[in-house]
């Protein structure tokens, strides 16, 4: 007895090993186009009323989650609302959804575990096409 006493106040001392978890589950809906689907992650997306519609990473760049949806190959366009996030794919990929939604899945809960801003503030966004050049 002794002994077990004696090793559970030393493990009680020992750093605790902490292994983090998705604990997310998204659902999906189909809509009418067929190279869409939408992903509600069942917590709110946005924090205020309104929509964000994005056809390319260039035009995401006040949208983190947009900008990584974006990097899964042959995603087109991404919308955010306030409670899901539709994702369009590629017309002419020849990727069907059951190959893309594990990367759509993993995206998602990722980001919601990183705690990001869905939208950032419009002031903390710097443009390229307004960058000042010493010319």
């Amino acid at each position: 007895m002794r002994c077990i006493a004696h090793l559970i106040r030393k493990s009680a001392s020992l750093p605790r090993l902490t292994i983090p978890s998705r604990s997310m589950f998204i659902q999906t809906q189909t809509t009418p186009n067929p190279n869409s689907l939408k992903f509600v992650p069942g917590i709110q997306v946005l924090d205020h009323i309104g929509t964000y519609d994005f056809n390319s990473i260039e035009s995401s760049r006040i949208s983190p989650l947009a900008r990584q949806l974006f990097k899964i190959d042959g995603i087109t366009r991404v919308f955010i609302a306030t409670d899901f996030i539709s994702v369009t794919k590629d017309d002419n990929d020849e990727q069907p959804w059951n190959v893309m939604k594990p990367d759509i899945f993993a995206c998602i809960m990722d980001f919601f575990s990183s705690n990001q801003p869905v939208i950032l503030d419009e002031g903390s966004v710097t443009s390229n096409d307004t960058a000042i050049h010493p010319d």
